[in-house]
């Protein structure tokens, strides 16, 4: 187990905490400003802001250092739901090899994402389609289902590409 003095420690529970939160593309504002604000304040940054799409904190132009990442993952859109089927459209490159896999559903329930569920995508000749949830809906999202580990300072998750 690595070891951290606690400013490090400090950063390193918010990445993970940052990481752990299933966020699908086009949701980071929504899911993530608010988290990202608190660790602004308590390092004495300014509060994030939203450029063309993504996330800022501080000014791109004038900045002395800049660090970019990605947060978000690659998803799926729910499209239709019937008492038998979740038909989905991919919302990134889909691999060609790619027939079934583990994928976790999430959705707007309120102002809240919430998992809705994990269930199996197949991919056939008729497209994208899952098993169904309960309370899955049109619009919902799905993430591939992925966990986050660590290597002593080296993390790998399905948000960091």
């Amino acid at each position: 187990m690595t070891t951290f003095a606690t400013p490090d420690r400090d950063l390193h529970d918010d990445l993970t905490r940052l990481l752990a939160r299933r966020v699908p593309q086009q949701f980071v504002t929504a899911a993530l400003t608010e988290d990202i604000a608190a660790i602004c304040r308590r390092l004495g940054l300014s509060r994030p802001v939203t450029l063309a799409g993504n996330l800022v904190v501080g000014d791109p132009r004038t900045a002395a250092v800049l660090l970019s990442a990605h947060l978000d993952e690659a998803s799926f859109s729910v499209t239709s739901v019937t008492d038998d089927d979740i038909t989905l459209a991919a919302c990134h490159r889909l691999p060609p090899q790619l027939t079934q896999c583990r994928i976790t559903v999430l959705g707007y329930r309120g102002d809240t994402i919430t998992v809705v569920g994990d269930t199996d995508l197949t991919r056939d000749e008729h497209g994208l389609h899952a098993t169904p949830l309960e309370d899955v809906r049109l619009g919902d999202r799905a993430v591939y289902s992925h966990t986050t580990t660590q290597f002593g300072h080296r993390f790998s998750s399905a948000a960091m590409d």
